[in-house]
Formats: C-alpha cells, sequence, structure tokens
C-alpha cells in the first residue's frame, strides 16, 4: 500500500486506543497488507511510547525519533472521544489526555489536526462519569486527574466520577494495569463485579473480565487490600505483598493467595507483549481473540488441552500461528476476521 493512501485517523485513534472495532479490522488490514506498513507504524508507535513514558513531550528527541519517517507523511485531520455519561444521558467529547500527546506527535510529523477539545466545566458538569472503551484488537494508556496512570487491556472498560479528585474510585471491566500515585489523606478504590481493591501508592494488575469465572489482581509493588463488595469492618481482607496474586473464582465463592509469582506473566502485555508458561491452548484462544480483534474456532476439541510456552511480542496473527505450528501439529486457514484451526491427521 503506498504512503498516499495511509489513513491517519486510524492510526491516530490506535495510538489513543480509542479506535471501534470496525476501524481496528480495517487498521489491521491495513498493517498486515504490507512490511513497509508495518515498519512505519512500528517507528510511530516507538515515538507515542516514548512521550507517554516520560510524561512530557518536550523531554523526547523528536528530530531524532523523526528523522527517518517525517518525510512519508500525509496532511490527514482526525479527533478522538471520551465518552461522558450519567444514567439518563450520554455525550461526546473531544478531549483525552493521551491524545493531546499524541496530537503533538503527528503535528511535529507535519500533519494537520483537526480537533476540537471540550473541557469547560459549564459544559461537562451535568454528567456524572467518564467511560473510556477498549475494544478486541486495542489498548488505551489513560492518565487520570491525580497522575495516576492506567493501561487498559483489549476488551476492557474504566468508568470514573466526575469529581474523582476528591473521590478516588474507578470502576473496571476486563483488565488494567494501574501505576497509582500516592495519596495516604484520599485511597484509590478499584472496583469490580465481586471485589474491590483499595490501595494508597503502588503498581499492581487486575483482571476481571466479565465472561470469565476469575478475578485476579497481581501486586507488583507497594500494597493493596483486596475485600468483597458487600464489605463491612468485622469482614476479613487480603493484603496483598509485592509478587503476590490473589485469585478469585466467582462460581465456587472461594479465592487462592499465590505466593511469588513472576508478575511479569501477568503484565507484559502493558509493554506490548504477551507471554506464556504452559498455558492451554483453550486459554490462549481466549488471549488472542481480544488481542487481535478475531474469533478463533478449534475444529477439534482435543487442540484445548495442548499447552504453548512462549512470548509474543509485535508479530502479526499470521506469525503468530506459524509459531503455533512449529510447537504442535497443528494446520489453520484465516477467512475475514476469523480463524479456523485444527490437528494435523
Amino acid at each position: 500500500m503506498e504512503i498516499s493512501t495511509i489513513n491517519w485517523e486510524l492510526i491516530g485513534k490506535k495510538l489513543t486506543g480509542e479506535i471501534t472495532e470496525e476501524e481496528f479490522r480495517e487498521f489491521q488490514d491495513w498493517l498486515n497488507s504490507s512490511s513497509n506498513n508495518q515498519l512505519l507504524f512500528q517507528k510511530i508507535t516507538s515515538i507515542w511510547e516514548k512521550s507517554i513514558a516520560g510524561n512530557k513531550f518536550q523531554s523526547i528527541d523528536v528530530e531524532a525519533d523523526l528523522e527517518k519517517v517525517k518525510n512519508e507523511l500525509r496532511t490527514r485531520q482526525y479527533g478522538t472521544y471520551i465518552q461522558l455519561e450519567n444514567s439518563s444521558q450520554r455525550r461526546s467529547f473531544l478531549i483525552s489526555k493521551a491524545f493531546k500527546v499524541a496530537a503533538s506527535i503527528i503535528i511535529l510529523l507535519g500533519l494537520s489536526i483537526g480537533a476540537t477539545y471540550y473541557f469547560k466545566a459549564n459544559e461537562y458538569m451535568p454528567y456524572s462519569s467518564y467511560v473510556v472503551n477498549t475494544p478486541n484488537g486495542a489498548k488505551s494508556n489513560i492518565i487520570l486527574p491525580d497522575s495516576t496512570r492506567i493501561w487498559l487491556n483489549s476488551g476492557s472498560k474504566i468508568t470514573y466520577e466526575a469529581d474523582f479528585s476528591k473521590n478516588r474510585k474507578v470502576y473496571l471491566e476486563g483488565e488494567a494495569y494501574f501505576d497509582v500515585t500516592k495519596n495516604p489523606k484520599n485511597p484509590f478504590v478499584v472496583e469490580t463485579s465481586k471485589l474491590n481493591i483499595t490501595v494508597l501508592g503502588t503498581a499492581f494488575d487486575v483482571k476481571a473480565y466479565s465472561d470469565e469465572n476469575t478475578i485476579e489482581a497481581t501486586l507488583v509493588r507497594g500494597s493493596v487490600a483486596i475485600s468483597g463488595k458487600n464489605y463491612s469492618k468485622k469482614a476479613k481482607r487480603v493484603l496483598l505483598e509485592p509478587n503476590q496474586k490473589f485469585t478469585y473464582y466467582i462460581d465456587e465463592n472461594k479465592s487462592l493467595l499465590s505466593k511469588e509469582v513472576d508478575t511479569q506473566l501477568y503484565t507484559a502485555w502493558k509493554d506490548n507483549k504477551l507471554i506464556f508458561k504452559n498455558e492451554e491452548m483453550k486459554n490462549l484462544k481466549t488471549v488472542l481473540e481480544r488481542w487481535y480483534g478475531m474469533d478463533i474456532e478449534f475444529i477439534d476439541p482435543d487442540l484445548g488441552n495442548y499447552h504453548y510456552t512462549g512470548t509474543i511480542e509485535n508479530e502479526t496473527i499470521n506469525q503468530v500461528l506459524e509459531i503455533l505450528k512449529i510447537t504442535m501439529p497443528i494446520h489453520y486457514e484465516i477467512t475475514h476476521r476469523k480463524v479456523i484451526i485444527g490437528l494435523n491427521n
């Protein structure tokens, strides 16, 4: 695909993690159509990640980073949306903090930005909460008003109230990694369907997909307290220490505390890596469906009992399937947005 046909709007939305499932399919088709497209997007992604890591775009050596790509860029316009809602109304605004960084990148790349920011108090005060959705095949990086950073995994949603600075509480559906700004006077709370996780300042991962029977919390540093949704002062809370993982089994109403776990297995996704250690294929299937935004079907049910150990980093779905072919006796077929996998005869 020629440079002139690049859809910078889709690239911008992919960077900010606010791309829809339909847009992501279009983006993935463009990305897989050419190795040059993949190389170009990797370079732009590198610039984006540096800007996020530094939290200040001015600290980046822009000239060095853009030297190999700035002449390939074309003028486009795009905006990015975050949803504000209450129980009776919904409205979208062009307002994301992450987008401001992305916009800075694109501007320095020579692009024209046509974005309007509706961030006046009298315009958003009637709305009680902010909602950020990440569709399958995409990820988001969010910076909250208290400078807490959230990495939102595929197929996930974060909701927080308009008065967040006073009430540091978010509701999670799906998976997210949190790097929480410390504030002893105002604890940070992550609510899921069944559990609450309370922290002061720490880094941890929470996985709470609605279609899974488990809720998991993995602590990287600091400390967190985990309690049930109907927690009372008399009820027992579980305190996690670094490198510990808490798993709650919803249907069985039981929990398991795992000590000295390898946290990279549960947090590497935020760095665009998937690390698997003796993982059953039925679980790998679910992860890959979310990661690539595709449906995967096993022709042979026994395939779900096979195991895989390895790391996936920046590979396309085709490359991942070729890797799996090396480690197990399978064949596959990709039709539109569906992957069909079977065991060899």
